[in-house]
């Protein structure tokens, strides 16, 4: 009985209750600071198999500036203008964008064609069409300024799926700069 009371002798100090205190505030204080950054200046998207991107495979984890065209506000997904001062991408310029027609599916794609440019669409009858301001073509879509979502600073980490589970991260692709 000796030994237990010394164990739990020092849990009851007078200054135990401040230390939990500060221990939980230094825990949500990072978390807020976590969910900042996330949410409005970097952010990690997975890039899928088959890009065109000359540095990046399928399975590369790629850390995305959020404010490289300008900030975007979280959470404002309804919102016409989700960007606070936005920023024009240069034509040939790779950026990640939110597929306009699936909510909360990011790809990797190159800008072809800029507002005022003349871009072909393919479809059920051919037709051409002049880009309005804040309107921009890839490969694949035609997407507007609020689906713009930033643009790729670095391969953070990759994962490989074809292999078994304890040989999947590939160990020669860490922190990549993404020209």
């Amino acid at each position: 009985m000796v030994t237990v009371k010394r164990y739990f002798k020092g849990i009851r100090k007078p200054g135990c209750a401040k230390n939990l205190w500060n221990f939980l505030l230094a825990i949500i204080i990072v978390g807020v600071l976590l969910l900042v950054v996330r949410g409005f200046f970097y952010t990690q998207v997975s890039v899928a198999a088959g890009t065109l991107h000359p540095t990046l495979i399928g399975g590369d984890r790629v850390l995305v500036n959020r404010t490289a065209y300008g900030i975007r506000l979280p959470f404002m997904y309804r919102v016409p203008q989700q960007h606070i001062a936005p920023k024009a991408p240069q034509k040939g310029e790779w950026c990640i964008i939110e597929v306009p027609e699936q909510s909360g599916v990011f790809v990797l794609e190159k800008i072809t064609a800029l507002p005022g440019d003349v871009v072909e669409i393919q479809g059920k009858e051919a037709s051409t069409k002049r880009l309005e301001v804040g309107t921009y073509a890839t490969e694949n879509h035609i997407i507007q300024h609020r689906h713009l979502i930033g643009r790729p600073v670095c391969v953070t980490y990759s994962i490989d799926d074809k292999k078994e589970f304890a040989h999947r991260l590939r160990t020669d692709r860490f922190f990549l700069l993404v020209p």
